[in-house]
């Protein structure tokens, strides 16, 4: 389970980078939503002012590994397309962190793996950047894409409780469309 809380905002976003094993586009697979409120699904109509969007891609390129889990080499955020430019990952027990280059227009993605309840975030120039990001279980979690601007230090923070960290990482990713 993977879940992220951001205090006085509703998450919005759950991005889904794959299909199931065996399955890939065009083999009929069928994507569905639907929006729960603390585990119990929203009936139809209850809402009538939630729009919930769907986007399906097929990748240009294979994914990368960050953190043991996969990263696509481009992404779609707010309608644009963004191309992996730079990462960072856990090394010698220190947490990533990156320095966005001085010119450009970039977002950052993130990338964590472990066991337990695990309660994290994303900080710019040393301030919480989204609040925090909590997965539990066996497996990983991130994804969020962020904008960050130019010059600024990006890096991860653990918080408590903290359960075992496997790997981090940090995705940078730079505005191409």
């Amino acid at each position: 389970m993977t879940t992220m809380t951001i205090p006085g905002k509703p998450v919005v976003g759950s991005p889904v980078t794959g299909f199931p094993p065996g399955r890939h586009a065009g083999t009929g697979s069928t994507l569905r939503m639907w929006l729960t409120r603390g585990g119990e699904r929203v009936a139809d109509g209850e809402l009538p002012d939630v729009r919930l969007g769907l986007g399906a891609y097929t990748p240009s390129q294979p994914p990368v590994d960050l953190a043991g889990l996969d990263m696509q080499q481009e992404s779609e955020h707010a309608g644009r397309v963004w191309e992996l430019d730079d990462l960072a990952e856990t090394t010698d027990g220190a947490l990533p962190r990156l320095t966005v280059p001085e010119e450009g227009r970039f977002l950052v993605a993130d990338a964590v793996t472990g066991r337990g309840l695990l309660r994290y975030a994303l900080t710019v120039d040393g301030r919480r950047a989204e609040g925090d990001i909590t997965f539990a279980g066996t497996g990983g979690g991130g994804g969020a894409r962020i904008p960050v601007e130019p010059g600024q230090t990006v890096s991860i923070r653990l918080g408590t409780p903290a359960g075992r960290l496997d790997e981090a990482g940090l995705a940078l990713y730079r505005l191409v469309d």
